[in-house]
Formats: structure tokens, sequence, C-alpha cells
């Protein structure tokens, strides 16, 4: 039975547990199981021999199988052993994963910064933009390299050029902390166009500001939605403002409630201190509303799921009819 991977155990487990129930179960379910199972372990096989022929990738690929507990037992040893080898070969997946087990305390070995941080700079250096970014993130905190924002800036910004997405927002918040608006703005638009609502927000903000381009309310309103419609609570309170406002948007009290009251309660976890303004926010409003008009925000706070885009209503195109 030990020779089985996990899920042919399931399948017998499973099988006798409906017998005794008395419940009719295909054997033939069972057989076809255990035919993929054997196909896996002829595979895994194979794999083990291009890697002890030096297949850097096959190396990897048995080092993630032994972390795993995919076809073998779980075997730290060995999981490290090959990760090794595919490493001081030049893989890039290796020496990822080496970096991550340094810094995360896996695989039995102890957690180590520095070590992390230097597998982290091999895979860099070979231009990998997911190791660019960590290796930046190393940078920009201090583990494992000496703090340096220069270099963490200039890592950022080589995984950034090939479209990473967290290294983009990265770069744009901390361009837009220094008042580089301008680049702030570029690098917040690249983050924003692939969804990253943190950037989605800044961008909007830079809108509503002016900051680094025109002032715009209509476009401020649109980033903000975006945002606010994947759950970020500081672009659902800004977007709540601007309907109190009537700036970008028509002024519609219901929807300022809706949005403010939507962020106080997005911010209870995240954002305790800052949920208490959204909450004085929201009463504002509730101040100039009906009781009906009330009642209706509410429930479309309780109503309201993330959405993945969403049309909203300009002011400007109302002045066009």
């Amino acid at each position: 039975m030990n020779s089985f991977p996990k899920i042919v155990v399931w399948a017998e487990s499973g099988l006798a547990l409906l017998l005794l129930a008395g419940t009719s179960c295909s054997v033939t379910r069972v057989q076809q199981t255990k035919k993929v199972a054997n196909k896996e372990a002829e595979s895994f096989e194979k794999l083990r021999k291009a890697a002890e022929q030096g297949d850097a990738t096959a190396q990897t690929r048995i080092g993630l199988a032994y972390c795993q507990g995919s076809v073998q037992p779980i075997d730290n040893t060995e999981a490290e052993r090959w990760w090794r080898k595919a490493a001081d070969e030049g893989n890039i997946q290796a020496q990822k994963c080496l970096g991550g087990a340094y810094f995360l305390n896996q695989l039995g070995m102890p957690h180590d910064d520095a070590e992390a941080a230097r597998w982290y700079r091999k895979a860099a250096d070979q231009g990998d933009a997911e190791g660019q970014f960590i290796l930046g993130g190393n940078y920009e905190t201090g583990e494992g390299v000496s703090r340096d924002m220069s270099a963490a800036t200039n890592w950022y910004r080589r995984a950034a050029n090939q479209g990473y997405l967290q290294a983009q927002s990265r770069l744009g918040w901390l361009y837009f902390m220094k008042q580089n608006f301008q680049d702030a703005a570029y690098w917040n638009r690249k983050a924003a166009d692939q969804g990253d609502a943190f950037a989605q927000t800044i961008l909007g903000f830079q809108y509503c500001q002016g900051q680094g381009v025109r002032q715009d309310y209509d476009e401020a309103a649109r980033w903000y939605l975006k945002a606010a419609d994947h759950g970020d609570p500081l672009a659902q309170s800004y977007l709540g403002s601007m309907y109190l406002l009537g700036q970008g948007v028509l002024q519609d009290y219901v929807e300022a409630y809706k949005w403010l009251n939507i962020a106080a309660a997005s911010s209870k976890l995240i954002f305790p201190g800052i949920q208490k303004n959204f909450s004085r926010q929201r009463d504002f409003v509730a101040s100039k509303m009906t009781t009906g008009q009330i009642a209706e925000a509410q429930r479309l706070s309780r109503e309201w799921k993330p959405q993945k885009q969403a049309a909203i209503p300009l002011r400007s195109d109302h002045q066009k009819d």
C-alpha cells in the first residue's frame, strides 16, 4: 500500500467505507485510479533518470515532487539536494525555490535572509522578473542585504519593465511617496491597467488632485470605481466622497452612503483606525438623507459584491446629452 500515491489510498479507503455502508461502488474506478498512479510512478522514474543525467529542469521537478509529496513521500533532504544541484547549474526556478526555503524556513533549513537574497540574486541576474522584484524587496527592507533604496528601485524597475505587476505597483507607490508624480502616474497606470486595485486607487487620487496628470474628476471616478469594485477600502471611501460632492459623478447621497458604508465594513480588520473616519463620513451623509434613502443605501451596501468591471455614469456624460 505504501508504494501507491495518497490518491489510491483514499480511493481504496473510500471503497471500503461505501461497502460497509451497503452502497455499491465501481471497482473499475479504483482500477483506473491505480493505472493513473502507475503512470505517475513511471513518469517519476523517467524524470529521475533525466535528473541523474544532469538535466536541471528534471532535477528541479524532482525536488518539487519530494517537497510536495505528490508522487513520492515528502523528503525534505531529497528536495534540497535536487534543487541545489539544479540551482548550481543555473536553473532559475531551483534558485528561487532555495531562496524561498531559506526565507520561509522550509525543508528543515534555517531561516537565513542572506542566503535567501543570494539565491534570489542569481535568478535576478539571469533576468527573472520575480527574482528581481523579490531582490528589490530585500534591498528596500534590508533583509539579507544592506538597505539601499536606490538598488531597490533599480531592481523593481527591471522587473516592472518586463511587465511584472507587483513591481509596477510598488514603483508607482515609491515615486508617489517621493512626490515624483509623473513617474508615479506612469507606473501606477501600468499596474492599474493590469487590474491592481491599489495602483488604481492611487492613480484615481492623482487625477483627483492633478498630481502628475491633468486634473480630471471623471478619470478619478473611473479609477476609484475600478478599485472599489475590487474591494479597496480607500477607493470606496474616495468614491463615496465624490458622490457626496458631485465631483466627476452626479451628486447622489444614496451612492455616497453606500460606498462609505462598504468602506467602513471593508476596513474593519485591515484599517481599524481609518474605519472610524469612514463611519463618521457615512454618518455625516446620513444627516442629509431621509429615512427611506438611508434604508435604500443600506440595502445596496448589503447586496454589493465585487465586480470585474462596471460602467459609471459621469457628470460629463449627462452634460453631453
